[in-house]
């Protein structure tokens, strides 16, 4: 930005980019608390937003009240480890789900329906692809699945039992047509696909969630693509690093994820493009502070954001309060005994339980058999 002007009137060239990471937004928390005379600020972040305020403790830790975070991002801003561990963590997940069915078949084959479950996910993510040009991922379509099995409609567990049964038959056809029936979304998507042709498409796509695989976003549909501008924000704070800017090491590094994991290559991939060759970073500090006190909290089979991440940032903010939900959900809205405490502790400023707590995992997923 050239040209801009200061209160002197004299001229200075900006640079967006400086005012666009999680540090500034950490500033403008300031000056929101500044605006209002309040002294301190009482701060619950989840997911991104424990980035948020955890910089915001790390920096102005005087101006904190009271303090919650919530399936936390790591302390460290490393982009390596990131991305591994955003997309290493949905395989876990997907590996404990898979696990979970197993063995709730084993107590009976009723509360998990499907004999093979790794390879009709698998399957139908493959179908899917080719159909339709869209890489939803293993993760995905357990979660459908599940969703399907524990809903108590009978209709619902056909309609899953229906579209493994296809998949293990490899049959495309079949595994679309139930897709259909599951969702109308794969019709839409699958006919536009069939009659689609990039290569000659010279206008943009104005909603491909109404069909289509030629993704150009027009400026009335950008919201729904929000997430890579998120990344590119980050991309403020994780700059930096060897596979930013070395072409040799980035492609090592994917084939090593390739090799040692089961899914989600593109995701990783994608995490780790999101700075490559960064044209300016504004670097965060280490995330933590000793004076700080409150609740650290997480997820075991978090998805999104690992529990490692969860116990190095308790770490970091020595003097919280570690706690730890049993759920495989991301963040404590689906875990109503652990977002208990957490009510209490804004309502009276005191935490109520010991350090390390575990709250048991509310999920009905395969009758809550394995725990």
């Amino acid at each position: 930005m050239k040209g801009t002007r200061k209160g002197d009137n004299s001229e200075i060239n900006l640079h967006f980019l400086e005012y666009s990471g999680t540090r500034q937004l950490a500033e403008d928390l300031l000056r929101f608390a500044d605006l209002i005379d309040s002294k301190k600020l009482s701060l619950y972040g989840i997911s991104y937003g424990t980035q948020v305020m955890g910089t915001f403790a790390t920096i102005f830790p005087s101006r904190v009240d009271k303090f919650v975070i919530d399936a936390n991002m790591q302390p460290e801003s490393q982009l390596l480890p990131l991305a591994y561990g955003k997309a290493a963590g949905i395989n876990m997940r997907t590996d404990y789900m898979i696990y979970t069915c197993s063995a709730a078949r084993e107590k009976d084959p009723e509360l998990c329906p499907i004999e093979d479950l790794r390879q009709c996910l698998t399957f139908v993510d493959y179908v899917v692809y080719y159909k339709i040009g869209i890489r939803f991922g293993l993760e995905q379509f357990n979660g459908m699945i599940l969703e399907l099995i524990v809903s108590g409609d009978s209709e619902d567990m056909k309609l899953a039992t229906d579209l493994c049964e296809k998949a293990s038959q490899n049959d495309g056809v079949g595994v679309m047509n139930v897709l259909c029936d599951i969702d109308g979304w794969f019709c839409i998507n699958e006919s536009r696909a069939e009659s689609s042709n990039c290569d000659d498409d010279d206008g943009p796509t104005s909603d491909t969630s109404q069909g289509g695989n030629c993704f150009a976003v027009s400026a009335d549909n950008y919201k729904a693509y929000s997430l890579p501008i998120v990344f590119m924000v980050n991309g403020m704070d994780y700059a930096g690093g060897q596979s930013a800017y070395n072409d040799k090491f980035f492609i090592q590094q994917v084939m090593d994820f390739q090799a040692s994991q089961t899914d989600m290559t593109y995701l990783f991939i994608g995490m780790l493009l999101s700075n490559f060759n960064w044209p300016k970073n504004i670097p965060l500090p280490i995330r933590g502070h000793p004076s700080i006190t409150g609740i650290v909290s997480g997820q075991i089979f978090d998805r999104l954001t690992e529990y490692g991440w969860t116990q190095k940032m308790g770490a970091n903010f020595p003097n919280t309060h570690l706690l730890t939900s049993q759920s495989n959900g991301h963040g404590l809205n689906n875990d109503p005994i652990c977002q208990a405490h957490i009510n209490k502790y804004f309502e009276t400023g005191s935490v109520g339980f010991v350090d390390g707590n575990v709250c048991g995992d509310p999920s009905d997923a395969y009758n809550n058999f394995v725990r």
